[in-house]
């Protein structure tokens, strides 16, 4: 059994920030759903099971969870700025409530990043997220499941926020 060290990158609220180094539209990648799986570490049942939870979540509370794996930052220098910007751009939660949250992933960088929107910081602070990381996710993600760490910090937050 491989076991994989995740590095948890610095937590940040991504709400009205400005970016100098602004990439063209067309170089995000499009958004799927709740789950955009580009690096394809889950399996076809487990994004719908994972989409179905979010869509749930999103319809009882508004708040917008949104999940990517990639293998790459584009043009960015790490990982807490390339999410940054992705959740802007894609613009993850309301408008009003600022209100999403953005679960970062790559395998092949061996990091995660969780954004969360100004609406949502002070259910979920800085210090929740990265306990939830540490507890629940990385255990899970050096054992090689995915679905399973994500699926349990996804619980985690929800109970969090709600």
């Amino acid at each position: 059994m491989k076991n994989y060290l995740f590095s948890i990158i610095s937590l940040t609220a991504f709400s009205g920030l400005f970016f100098s180094f602004i990439l063209k539209e067309d170089e995000f990648p499009k958004p799927i759903g709740f789950v955009n799986d580009y690096e394809n570490i889950l399996s076809s049942h487990e994004e719908f099971k994972l989409e179905r939870q979010l869509k749930v979540h999103e319809k009882q509370t508004t708040n917008q969870i949104v999940i990517v794996s990639t293998s790459t930052i584009l043009k960015y220098k790490n990982m807490r700025d390339y999410s940054l910007a992705l959740a802007n751009h894609w613009g993850v939660g309301t408008k009003e409530l600022d209100n999403g949250i953005l679960i970062m992933i790559s395998k092949s960088k061996r990091e995660i990043q969780i954004q969360n929107g100004e609406g949502i910081v002070d259910k979920l602070t800085d210090y929740e997220t990265k306990k939830i990381i540490d507890s629940l996710m990385i255990p899970a993600f050096k054992n090689i499941n995915y679905y399973e760490g994500l699926h349990l910090g996804i619980n985690a937050i929800i109970e969090e926020v709600e």
